[in-house]
C-alpha cells in the first residue's frame, strides 16, 4: 500500500514490483499497475484494493466452470465451479493483499484462453492466454511455469492447422508474445540502466545453495505432486481440518485426508488420460471425422464415457499441463518438494485452476459413466456425492477463520492516530526491532494522514516498534538498549508506550533540546 500510495502521489511509475522474500530480486511491476485504480478510487483505503483482489479471485469460479463444461459437459463444469467456490485455499488467496493473490485468477484466464484457442480454432484467443500468463508471471516469478503448457499448446495448434491457418496462428502468436514483452517494459528499462541487477540476482538464486534439494528425485516429485494436488482441495498443509495449528510440521494423521484426496484425483487423472489416449488412437484408426465420438470396440474398459474430440483434447491438455508444471516446480523449487512449516503455497498456486478443472473432469466422467448395471451407475454417483460432501465438510472447518473480521488495518489506524497525537505535528522517525517485520504497517496510515517521516537521527519524535515474537525484552529493556547503542549522548524522553497488538509494543520518545 505504501508503494502504491507513493506511485499515485509522486507520479513516478514503479519499474519493479514487490521484493521477493528470497533471492534479492523483485516480482513484476504490473501487479502495482493493476491495483492503482483501486487506490485512486478509495483514496488509499486498503479495503478498495482488497475488494479488487476479491473480485479477481471470484473470476476463477466462472473460468473453471466454462473450461470444465466445454471439455467434459455440464456435470464437469458444475463440479469444478463448486470446488473453486468452496475451497478454503482459494478463498484465502482472495481475502488479503499480496502479489501472489493475483496468480490464481490470471492462471484461470490463461487456461480459458488456451482452451478456447484450441477448441474454437480461433487464434485470437491466444491473446487472452498471453494476458493471463503475463499477469501470473509478474504477480509471482514462479508462475513462469505457465509458459510450459501455453507454449506447448500453441506449438501443437501451429502443427495441427493448415497452411492458411498457420499464418493466422503465427500472427496472433507474435502479437501475444509482444503483449507479454510489453508488460515487462519497465523491468527492461530498469535492467538496462542498472547493469541487469535483477537478472543477475535471479540467476544467483537459481544456482545458489538455497536452491539445492533436500530429497532425492522420487521424494521431490512425490512431495511436489502431493502439495500441488492436495492444496486446492484440502488447503494442506496450512489447514489441517481445524485440528492442527498452522505452521507446525504435519504429522502422519494430518497426511491421511490430503493423501487420500490427492491419490484419488491422481488415479482419476490416469484413468481419464488413458481413456483419452485410447480414444484418440481408435478415432485415428477408424478414420473418424472430426467432432464425432470414437468407435467403441470390445476392449473398452468397464467404466467409461464417450469422448468427443474436444473432450479427448481437453483431457490431455489438463493432464499434460499438470505433468509439466508440477514436475518443473518440484524439481526446480526446493520449497515445493519439502514438508515445510513456512508458507510456500505461493510457489504453486498457478497450478490450482488446472487441478480444479481436473477434479471436474474426473468426477463428471464418473457421474456420467456408461455402465450396464443400474446399481453400479448409482454407486458411481454415490461416490461423486461422497467426494464432494467430504471436500465441502473439510473446507468448511476453515471458513470461520477466513471470513472473520481482519483487525490489522483497524489496529494500524488506531496506533497511528495515537502516535500522531503524541507527535503533535512534528516529524517522526521510526525503528523496528527486530528489523523484520518493518514499521511500514504503521508508517502507511501516518503518511496517508500527511505526517512527515524522517530519519531517526534527525527526527524530534522517534517511535520504536518491538515485536515480541522475534525477540525478548520488549516494553523497556530492548528499546532502551537500542537508544543507548544507536543514539549515544542523545537524551530521549519516553512520552508514551502501548501495545499495538498482542505481539507488538510501540514506544514513543521525544528528543530533548540540547542544553
Amino acid at each position: 500500500m505504501l508503494a502504491l500510495w507513493n506511485a499515485l502521489h509522486s507520479g513516478q511509475i514503479p519499474q519493479l514490483g514487490p521484493a521477493a522474500s528470497v533471492g534479492g530480486f523483485h516480482h513484476g511491476a504490473l501487479y502495482y499497475y493493476l491495483l492503482l485504480p483501486a487506490v485512486w478510487l478509495g483514496r488509499g483505503d486498503p479495503a478498495w484494493v482488497l475488494l479488487e483482489i476479491s473480485l479477481a479471485g471470484l473470476l476463477v469460479v466462472p473460468a473453471v466452470w466454462w473450461v470444465g463444461r466445454s471439455i467434459g459437459g455440464p456435470g464437469a463444469g458444475l463440479v469444478a465451479a463448486f470446488v473453486a467456490a468452496t475451497a478454503d485455499s482459494l478463498i484465502m488467496f482472495s481475502g488479503f493483499i499480496w502479489n501472489a493473490t493475483l496468480v490464481q485468477p490470471a492462471s484461470a484466464l490463461a487456461l480459458v484462453g488456451v482452451w478456447q484457442a484450441w477448441n474454437s480454432r480461433r487464434p485470437r484467443w491466444w491473446l487472452l492466454a498471453a494476458a493471463g500468463t503475463a499477469v501470473a508471471m509478474q504477480a509471482h516469478v514462479a508462475a513462469a511455469v505457465l509458459l510450459l503448457p501455453v507454449g506447448a499448446a500453441w506449438l501443437a495448434s501451429l502443427k495441427r492447422g493448415p497452411s492458411a491457418q498457420r499464418r493466422r496462428i503465427l500472427g496472433w502468436g507474435a502479437v501475444s508474445i509482444g503483449l507479454v514483452l510489453f508488460t515487462y517494459t519497465p523491468l527492461i528499462a530498469y535492467e538496462l540502466s542498472h547493469d541487469f541487477a535483477e537478472t543477475r540476482a535471479l540467476i544467483a538464486f537459481a544456482i545458489g545453495p538455497g536452491s539445492a534439494a533436500a530429497h532425492g528425485l522420487a521424494a521431490r516429485l512425490a512431495i511436489g505432486w502431493l502439495r500441488c494436488l492436495a492444496w486446492p482441495l484440502t488447503g494442506w498443509p496450512l489447514f489441517r481440518g481445524g485440528s492442527t495449528p498452522m505452521f507446525q510440521l504435519p504429522t502422519s494423521s494430518d497426511l491421511v485426508w490430503p493423501v487420500i484426496a490427492a491419490g484419488i484425483l491422481l488415479l482419476g487423472l490416469i484413468w481419464r488420460a488413458t481413456w483419452a489416449a485410447i480414444a484418440v488412437r481408435r478415432a485415428a484408426s477408424a478414420g473418424e471425422p472430426e467432432g464425432r465420438s470414437p468407435v467403441v470396440g470390445p476392449a473398452v474398459p468397464a467404466v467409461h464415457s464417450e469422448m468427443r474430440e474436444g473432450e479427448r483434447a481437453g483431457t490431455l491438455l489438463i493432464v499434460g499441463s499438470l505433468i509439466a508444471m508440477i514436475t518443473a516446480l518440484a524439481l526446480l523449487l526446493s520449497p515445493v518438494s519439502q514438508m515445510s512449516t513456512v508458507l510456500v503455497e505461493q510457489y504453486h498456486v498457478v497450478v490450482d485452476p488446472f487441478v480444479v478443472v481436473a477434479v471436474g473432469l474426473v468426477l463428471g466422467a464418473l457421474w456420467n459413466a456408461r455402465i450396464p448395471h443400474a446399481f453400479l451407475r448409482m454407486a458411481c454417483r454415490a461416490m461423486v456425492f461422497v467426494a464432494l460432501s467430504g471436500l465441502l465438510a473439510w473446507n468448511a472447518l476453515a471458513w470461520t477463520s477466513l471470513t472473520g473480521p481482519n483487525p490489522s488495518w483497524h489496529d494500524a489506524q488506531q496506533a497511528a492516530t495515537r502516535i500522531e497525537g503524541d507527535a503533535s505535528g512534528q516529524p517522526i522517525g521510526s525503528v523496528a526491532l527486530p528489523y523484520t517485520p518493518s514499521f511500514e504497517t504503521y508508517a502507511y496510515p501516518l503518511i496517508r494522514d500527511g505526517v512527515t517521516m524522517a530519519a531517526p537521527a534527525q527526527a524530534p519524535i522517534v517511535v520504536v516498534m518491538c515485536d515480541s515474537s522475534g525477540m525478548d525484552g520488549c516494553g523497556g529493556p530492548v528499546e532502551e538498549a537500542w537508544l543507548a547503542n544507536q543514539m549515544p549522548g542523545t537524551t530521549m524522553t519516553l512520552i508514551d508506550r502501548f501495545a499495538a497488538n498482542s505481539a507488538r509494543t510501540i514506544s514513543v520518545y521525544r528528543r530533548s533540546a540540547a542544553p
